[in-house]
């Protein structure tokens, strides 16, 4: 990769050092120290196969990234940085780039969670899944998936039968979590009603501090 051409066109970055990081299965990862400042490139080759799909809306996902990251995810939410020309990501003939401001720390998928580190990261799963609302105007080009499962139509009406047309052993498997199960069924359209917009996620790359 052009690193010196890359960085000093698209971000003006001129006095550096680089470093391989682990990358992932879809991305090489490099650590770029400035001797003010670090930062984490992320580099999306192109003569693999799952960069497209996964670079076609990367505007529109760091857009939604950089707004959260200025309000309900404040601190806790990797930081994109701008081109020159304001833009999220650059590319060349090989790669689909895109820079952060690095986060210090180890990668939390090595070792075992500390019971802090659950509670922090469901913390902000769960802000990211609240989230939608707060960035409803830059989130309008995102792809949006359809979690509707119909069938739970036809398991709340099989468990208020009575008595129920069921086999024996099925009905005493069930019998425990039956009313656990008629109470989840609709929530958020789940059986085919009204359903709420969330952001999902396909990936959380977490670092502990």
């Amino acid at each position: 990769m052009r690193f010196r051409e890359l960085l000093s066109e698209e971000y003006g970055i001129r006095d550096y050092d680089v470093s391989a990081e682990q990358g992932g299965w879809s991305a090489l990862a490099y650590r770029v120290q400035t001797p003010r400042a670090s930062y984490f490139l992320k580099a999306y080759r192109k003569d693999r196969a799952s960069p497209p799909a996964l670079t076609a809306h990367l505007d529109d996902h760091l857009s939604v990234l950089a707004k959260l990251g200025g309000g309900r995810l404040a601190g806790k939410a990797a930081e994109p940085v701008r081109t020159l020309n304001g833009l999220f990501k650059c590319e060349d003939a090989e790669n689909v780039c895109v820079l952060f401001k690095c986060v210090e720390g180890y990668v939390l998928a090595d070792r075992d969670l500390t019971d802090n580190q659950i509670d922090s990261l469901a913390g902000i799963v769960a802000d990211l899944h609240d989230a939608a609302p707060d960035v409803r105007e830059v989130s309008g080009a995102l792809p949006v998936e359809d979690f509707t499962t119909p069938f739970c139509w036809k398991l709340k009406h099989f468990l208020n039968e009575e008595p129920p047309s069921c086999d024996e052993k099925i009905r005493l498997l069930l019998l425990p979590a039956c009313e656990q199960l008629k109470n989840k069924m609709g929530v958020d359209g789940i059986d085919g009603g009204e359903r709420k917009a969330a952001l999902a996620h396909l990936a959380v790359e977490c670092r502990a501090l």
